[in-house]
């Protein structure tokens, strides 16, 4: 039979895998050696310096990434302050500043992934002529803005006026926003503690207060001012003749006017929902029998969620209503005396100072827990920051093409050798001899 005829067998494949190894070990080294130049020289002409820190929150949600990337001019410019290397480097620093999630390689499918640790990259700028230790440190202190900021968020912000003796507003005007601000600022601390036993529980490091004492005093100042209001309207405390009373009216038209709005609102969305819950989106029978209607909960919770909140304004507006009118009933027709009404000024003014006092205990102790406790438990730097080469053409992406040379170049040998153990006859794949020496010297 003739060998170059004959159709491939097994061992005569074996024998070319033989007769290809030493081909193919050239092949290799000399592949890889060029390959491996080009993409490391790729990559270090591709390479941009730049430094790398990363911070972890255990309370990220999905919206933190987006949340911190709309920080980052905020961050940068405390960070410039707080680094001592100018504000007047914000613009390129917020360039060359890139926040990131740390994400797994793989993530199941169906499984949905909340990053809790984000990468923060800083670009080395020719513009902003600083040294390493620079960078570094002004990275660091971003990093540390952004700390800051997942700790106070914990925190909602409770906004308080002061006090104004030469204001034009009327006494009972100045008392009532005092009142709906402190009722305001009661209802938003109470419901954190409720949420957050661990600041219930908190205490400021001098044993002076804590979030519980700031409630207990806005309580006090609270009745104190419903006493005051009672006190104005039955006395006829007011700066301008007949003004109080106006003002009363004013309030009360505005009152009834709020509570027809939102009772409008408030059966709208009843009706919304009486209609979405008799209307049957899914029905399914057990295998017990039973019939199990199903709706689309999303809508649901939509719907119930906007009927729960115009409930809330509609009672709230009635109530207000009927406060208002109580006022008009009992208004004096005779306005108070200089005496009485300097007493109803005293009175309201130590009232705004204490309101803002309690304030700055809030906000103190709210500062001290997020720096120490929750700060401590919640977030933290992964690790300082440090200097990277950062290149388009990744180690990952050189190994991915270095293996796919090696096997171009394996697959290039062992077709060489095939080549010439066909032309030759399998039989020559056995030895080198004399006679096929030349024809099996390795060529590129």
């Amino acid at each position: 039979m003739n060998g170059k005829n004959d159709e491939l067998t097994l061992g005569q494949l074996g024998k070319v895998f033989k007769k290809s190894l030493k081909r193919a070990v050239i092949y290799l080294l000399a592949s890889l050696l060029v390959a491996g130049a080009i993409l490391f020289s790729a990559r270090a002409i591709t390479s941009v310096p730049s430094y790398s820190t990363a911070i972890t929150y255990s309370a990220a949600n999905e919206n933190s990434l987006e949340r911190l990337k709309q920080y980052k001019s905020t961050a940068v410019s405390n960070a410039l302050k707080a680094a001592g290397v100018g504000v007047e480097n914000a613009d390129e620093t917020i360039k060359n500043l890139t926040v990131s999630a740390e994400t797994p390689k793989e993530i199941a499918e169906g499984e949905t992934f909340v990053p809790k640790t984000f990468t923060l990259s800083l670009k080395k700028s020719g513009k902003l002529k600083l040294t390493g230790g620079e960078y570094k440190n002004l990275l660091d202190e971003i990093a540390n803005e952004y700390k800051k900021a997942f700790a106070a968020s914990f925190f909602p912000s409770i906004s308080f006026g002061s006090y104004d003796e030469n204001s034009s507003s009327e006494y009972f005007a100045l008392a009532d926003e005092l009142n709906e601000s402190v009722k305001g600022a009661y209802e938003i601390i109470s419901k954190y503690l409720t949420q957050n036993p661990s600041l219930a529980a908190f205490v400021s490091a001098d044993g002076n207060f804590s979030a519980q004492t700031v409630l207990n005093d806005f309580s006090t100042v609270a009745k104190k001012l419903s006493g005051l209001l009672d006190e104005i309207v039955i006395s006829g405390a007011e700066k301008g003749e007949g003004a109080l009373k106006k003002h009363l009216n004013l309030s009360a038209a505005r009152a009834t006017a709020e509570a027809e709005k939102y009772a409008a609102r408030y059966n709208e969305a009843n009706a919304n929902l009486a209609a979405f819950m008799n209307t049957i989106k899914e029905i399914e029978t057990g295998a017990d029998g039973v019939t199990v209607i199903k709706y689309d909960n999303s809508e649901f919770l939509r719907l119930y969620k906007e009927f729960s909140e115009m409930s809330r304004l509609k009672n709230a507006a009635e109530e207000r209503n009927a406060v208002i009118s109580g006022y008009l009933a009992n208004l004096s027709e005779t306005p108070a005396s200089d005496v009485k009404t300097a007493e109803i000024s005293k009175a309201l003014s130590e009232l705004f100072t204490k309101s803002a006092g309690i304030i700055e205990n809030y906000r103190s102790l709210a500062k001290e827990y997020n720096e120490t406790a929750y700060l401590a438990e919640e977030v933290s730097v992964k690790y300082p920051a440090r200097a990277i080469n950062d290149s388009p053409v990744s180690v990952k992406m050189i190994v991915v093409l270095m293996v796919a040379v090696a096997i171009i170049a394996y697959i290039a040998a062992f077709s060489k050798t095939y080549g010439i153990c066909k032309r030759n006859g399998f039989e020559s794949c056995e030895t080198s001899s004399p006679e096929n020496h030349e024809e099996e010297t390795v060529k590129f």
